[in-house]
């Protein structure tokens, strides 16, 4: 039997472009899944349950095509839960048929997450001189090397963050940084002062700063360390 493949979510929520409040286009595809989660992984993260072995090009196409785009979203965000320009999970073949399918229909803003890794000179390119205004997350969580590596095992550096930030704004493509706030083993005065001394550090490095409360996600270490009363989500009274 042939193996449908369905995004694993699709939704319409509210973003900013410019100084406007528009419709945004969320659309969570359905890849092969972050290597990073493959090879040790992030310690709070659970995404990599929704991947499916052998998703090439024609299933990301098919993933595509079942999504209708209204006429009133003016942003698309494309989310993996993993990294866009992985090759193994996000062919570049794909990657072009996208930006082509986004222009056509007049998308104004185009928001994709990566690892660092995986930013060089060639993917920033393909999306440097199109239609659409185009951002770049990438998940830091701290700038913090001791915490990122020690307590989520992210597995990169800040100067790894630091050149593709540079590299992506050099080139005029938006950046996004994604800082987690409470990461196990931190206490909520610690993690509020990380997230501010996070922010200071990467201010001119890039264009928007998202804060993302730690959740407990299924069968990760911290949801191993919540059932044994040894974490706690962000609880801010």
């Amino acid at each position: 039997l042939q193996m449908v493949v369905k995004p694993v979510s699709v939704w319409i929520e509210k973003e900013r472009l410019n100084s406007k409040i528009v419709d945004c286009l969320t659309i969570i595809l359905r890849t092969t899944g972050c290597y990073w989660a493959k090879k040790s992984g992030c310690l709070m993260c659970g995404y990599n349950r929704e991947s499916i072995d052998g998703i090439g090009f024609k299933e990301l196409k098919e993933q595509l095509e079942s999504i209708e785009i209204p006429d009133t979203v003016n942003i698309v965000k494309i989310f993996t839960s993993g990294s866009f320009f992985d090759e193994k999970e996000i062919p570049q073949e794909f990657r072009h048929y996208l930006y082509a399918k986004l222009e056509d229909v007049g998308i104004k803003k185009l928001i994709v997450e990566t690892r660092p890794e995986f930013i060089r000179e060639d993917v920033v390119l393909e999306i440097k001189d199109r239609n659409f205004i185009s951002e770049v997350a990438i998940g830091l969580e701290t700038a913090d090397d001791y915490i990122r590596n020690l307590f989520i095992n992210k597995g990169f550096w800040f100067s790894d963050f630091e050149r593709a930030a540079k590299l992506l704004k050099g080139k005029g493509v938006r950046v996004k940084a994604y800082l987690l706030l409470k990461p196990p083993f931190l206490s909520e005065r610690e993690a509020i002062e990380d997230v501010f001394n996070s922010a200071k550090k990467i201010k001119n490095l890039v264009d928007v700063i998202s804060v993302n409360l730690t959740n407990v996600q299924k069968g990760t270490y911290v949801e191993m360390l919540w059932r044994n009363k040894l974490y706690r989500p962000p609880w801010l009274w």
